[in-house]
């Protein structure tokens, strides 16, 4: 049996590759081809309001956080930022050096806010807290992580990572 689609609806003229559920009525898209941009949407597909997003041109991957805040990411400016659902900044995430990111996607929350990137071309998924502090790298390839695309954490803490054509489950210890 084929699902049944419950709703339709166009997003904008721009192209939307990010998406998340804000509320069970509101919809968050990251819109390319708008300066910077995040849309809240309802259900029809009408723009209420759209976001700054600072430094992320293209959002390529959002999540909606426990506090109905947005985290989005961005492979070409290799950072992260948070925002409040209004559209005011929480902070942005862009280390230099070693800590430097080199493909941000995919992005998950803890129970206690704390933050899972996983950082594609550098092959490891990372973890900072609710503020946006570095904490640790969770995982790499010598765990048998390749490529981490998305990222998802269920409430008996399994980290569930997409890699490649793979979706490999590994078991989230908090330190």
């Amino acid at each position: 049996m084929l699902p049944q689609i419950l709703y339709y609806c166009q997003l904008s003229k721009q192209e939307s590759y990010a998406l998340a559920c804000l509320s069970p009525s509101q919809l968050a898209a990251g819109t390319w081809g708008q300066s910077h941009c995040v849309d809240i949407l309802d259900l029809t597909g009408r723009r209420l309001r759209s976001i700054n997003t600072g430094v992320i041109g293209n959002p390529g991957h959002i999540h909606v956080t426990r506090n109905n805040n947005l985290i989005v990411s961005e492979e070409a400016v290799k950072s992260l930022v948070h925002v409040t659902s209004e559209g005011d900044a929480v902070f942005t995430y862009k280390p230099r050096e070693v800590r430097a990111l080199t493909n941000p996607r995919g992005i998950t929350t803890t129970s206690t806010g704390d933050i899972l990137l996983a950082d594609y071309d550098a092959e490891k998924v990372i973890q900072l807290t609710e503020s946006g502090q570095f904490v640790r790298v969770v995982l790499t390839q010598q765990d048998g992580l390749e490529y981490p695309g998305g990222v998802c954490l269920d409430a008996d803490g399994l980290l569930y990572v997409t890699s490649r054509r793979y979706v490999e489950v590994f078991k989230f210890c908090r330190r």
